[in-house]
């Protein structure tokens, strides 16, 4: 059975190219609203500041690797590509999503420039029933420490 071109390319377009263009257009009138103009934000940074080839080059590979991870693992995770039990799949979504948080973290710099050292400080502890290990999360240094749920650690530890 093949599918129609047409209806494959209105597809395309509305589930690839209309959100594209949307971030795009977000993105250039935001910059206006800050007051960088459209030929700074399509610029790339190595250029606008003649920088070296080499300059900033790890950590362009870095984001491109976060935005592999995270389309690999969600990708296998939407379309059901991941074998064994609801928990793989749990556990993949849940890879790619904290694999997007540190591609966007590592591309727009938000621990580095919003976030800082202070705010959050994570520190093992003695395993909690049920998993091999647990962490504290202690915000802004309080003293008072708040266990969270390891998914990973619960995951391995089904093995």
């Amino acid at each position: 059975m093949s599918v129609p071109v047409r209806s494959t390319l209105r597809s395309t377009l509305l589930w690839a190219v209309v959100p594209a263009a949307i971030v795009y257009a977000v993105a250039l009138v935001w910059s206006g609203a800050e007051g960088i103009s459209a030929k700074l934000v399509l610029k790339d940074l190595a250029q606008s500041f003649k920088a070296p080839l080499g300059e900033g080059f790890l950590s362009s590979v870095g984001y491109l690797l976060w935005m592999a991870a995270v389309a690999i693992a969600l990708f296998a995770a939407s379309t059901r590509q991941i074998q064994g039990s609801v928990l793989n799949g749990q556990f993949a979504f849940c890879g790619g999503g904290f694999s997007l948080w540190l591609c966007l973290d590592d591309m727009f710099l938000v621990y580095d420039r919003y976030l800082g050292e202070a705010l959050l400080y994570i520190s093992p502890t003695p395993s909690s029933p049920g998993c091999c290990c647990s962490a504290s999360v202690v915000p802004c240094g309080a003293s008072v420490a708040t266990p969270f749920w390891c998914p990973w650690c619960c995951w391995a530890c089904r093995f």
